[in-house]
């Protein structure tokens, strides 16, 4: 009888270190493997975006300045989850390379850029738009 009780404990005990062990494997983040593909701009992004802003008022790069932006009609064709059409594609700029240090890597295929005062998660082979971050609704223009 005792021997069966022992038996009983050691599978008990076993299978809840082996069950540890595994469900620990799978919550340990590598660190050659990101956590999350950042595909979306999140409150820290834009805070980040939100300070490098104000600290640019005066020296705004190409992408940024008042002479950048587009007209009302060619703005609305700037949209979330759409291919960036061919009239805005020439007007792209590459993101401030200070900005973007500060931001997660994009997912492969993916870059920063900037169009009119935004900055956008865009695909750099089929040209959609994964996010947009508004600057002057945001944080207002100069």
């Amino acid at each position: 009888m005792t021997i069966r009780r022992l038996a009983a404990v050691f599978a008990i005990l076993s299978l809840g270190l082996f069950g540890a062990i595994i469900l620990a494997q799978g919550k340990i983040p590598s660190e050659d493997v990101p956590d999350r593909q950042h595909t979306r701009f999140d409150a820290r992004d834009r805070e980040i975006a939100g300070e490098w802003y104000r600290t640019h008022q005066m020296d705004r790069p190409a992408g940024f300045r008042e002479g950048d932006r587009l007209t009302p009609e060619l703005e609305s064709n700037l949209r979330v989850g759409e291919e960036l059409g061919s009239d805005l594609r020439g007007r792209v700029q590459p993101a401030p390379v200070d900005l973007i240090q500060q931001l997660p890597p994009p997912p492969p295929d993916e870059q920063y850029a900037a169009l009119d005062g935004h900055l956008l998660l865009l695909n750099e082979k089929t040209w959609i738009v994964s996010d947009v971050l508004h600057f002057e609704l945001d944080f207002g223009r100069p």
